[in-house]
């Protein structure tokens, strides 16, 4: 996927996040989605930009005005995030960004955009079931996911154990839950088949809510199927940290 849309950007010259953004999503277009219990249809950028919008809402909670900030991302695609972010976030904070991706092609469209339009992204390797990848995470980071961990159909304690070595200053994971759909609602069904169907996560919830009575972490905000572009795979978003 990322080896086709990098050969295209190489080919085009693209310049910036936007070019590479319309590239893979049409921002003309558009699209049905999935907004806090209803279904709207408008513009694909209008859904980037909601995204980009709800996400900086919640990480600019946890960004320090007074010293250099680190936000990295986890399983970061071809950087569509973390860039948008970047620029939403430029004169605003001190920030260093960091982009873990397993693709080495989603990588380089990082780091091709990044050396574009000077940015300064750093870009490492990261695979979430290999502990070696853990430590090109920075110590005292502000660490967020989007539509990554949900690709593991079971997250595993490893995952935690991994993270916590890299002493986060906090985590916020935008992610599909399973557990969270109503299955006696047709919307909660629709979901709860899609997810299944897909082979997509089914107990990351349930793991963290555990997690949380043997105060092992502590979830500071849940909100729950708040948005998503795909209306049977929304987001929910879980704010947390380690006791």
């Amino acid at each position: 996927e990322w080896k086709g849309l990098y050969k295209k950007i190489i080919n085009s010259n693209y310049n910036n996040i936007h070019e590479v953004d319309h590239e893979y999503n049409n921002l003309k277009e558009s699209s049905y989605f999935f907004l806090k219990n209803n279904f709207y249809n408008k513009k694909n950028k209008y859904i980037i930009d909601k995204y980009i919008k709800f996400y900086s809402n919640t990480i600019k909670k946890y960004l320090d005005k007074n010293k250099k900030n680190n936000l990295v991302e986890l399983g970061s695609g071809y950087g569509s995030k973390i860039i948008n972010l970047y620029n939403f976030f430029q004169n605003r904070y001190e920030v260093n960004y960091f982009a873990g991706e397993l693709s080495l092609n989603g990588r380089k469209i990082t780091n091709y955009l990044s050396k574009k339009d000077q940015l300064k992204i750093k870009t490492f390797k990261f695979n979430f079931l290999d502990k070696k990848t853990y430590f090109s995470i920075p110590l005292d980071s502000i660490v967020f996911t989007s539509y990554s961990m949900h690709y593991m159909p079971k997250i595993n304690k490893n995952f935690f154990l991994n993270l916590k070595k890299r002493k986060p200053k906090i985590i916020i994971n935008f992610e599909p839950l399973y557990e969270v759909h109503n299955s006696k609602k047709l919307h909660g069904a629709l979901c709860r088949n899609y997810i299944l169907s897909n082979d997509y996560c089914i107990n990351q919830y349930s793991l963290m809510q555990k997690k949380k009575l043997s105060k092992e972490i502590k979830i500071i905000n849940i909100n729950k199927n708040f948005f998503g572009s795909n209306p049977l795979l929304p987001l929910s978003e879980i704010v947390w940290k380690f006791s």
